[in-house]
């Protein structure tokens, strides 16, 4: 029997050649599969700075600081940078710059000190960057190439009246 498998927030924050594909291995013969992807109507150029907004603001931070806190990381001890940036190498040849592209919130340490994980302590120098989040986006268009790199075609699209949502129906043709 055909089954339809669903993946919603996944796209954001995997590796966007190698999930898809994953993602592809796993469908049989008349399987679908729906997929939600975070978009960007314009690319960055257009519409960084105002999704931007969306990961760094108060309660943003916070949330950034409470994972840290969680690790035993200390407020006073690095400063968040939350960043737009094009996705190195595209993810695909032949996409415009900033068709697919990525929020980075990086914890910079502003001394040294070390975290205790797993029994084991682990020396953190001054300076040195942990990757704290991260979030793809990508337009319409980039997301169409990406899930058609993966060998998946795409039946239905649905994106939300913003432009910033999107959902996919995906089988293998």
């Amino acid at each position: 029997a055909a089954r339809v498998h669903s993946c919603f927030g996944m796209l954001t924050n995997q590796d966007a050649l190698a999930f898809p594909a994953w993602l592809a291995s796993l469908l049989r013969p008349g399987d679908a599969l729906l997929v939600s992807a975070n978009l960007s109507p314009r690319g960055l150029a257009m519409d960084g700075a105002r999704i931007l907004l969306q990961y760094d603001n108060p309660a943003a931070r916070a949330w950034y600081a409470g994972a840290l806190s969680e690790l035993g990381l200390p407020a006073s001890a690095y400063v968040l940078h939350v960043a737009a940036r094009p996705l190195e190498g595209g993810p695909l040849p032949g996409l415009p710059l900033g068709a697919a592209w990525q929020v980075t919130v990086q914890a910079v340490l502003n001394r040294s000190t070390a975290l205790a994980v797993q029994g084991e302590t682990v020396p953190l120098a001054l300076g040195e960057r942990l990757a704290v989040f991260h979030s793809l986006r990508f337009t319409a268009e980039a997301a169409l190439a990406l899930l058609a790199a993966a060998g998946l075609g795409v039946a239905e699209r649905w994106v939300g009246a913003g432009g910033e949502e999107g959902v996919f129906l995906c089988g293998r043709p």
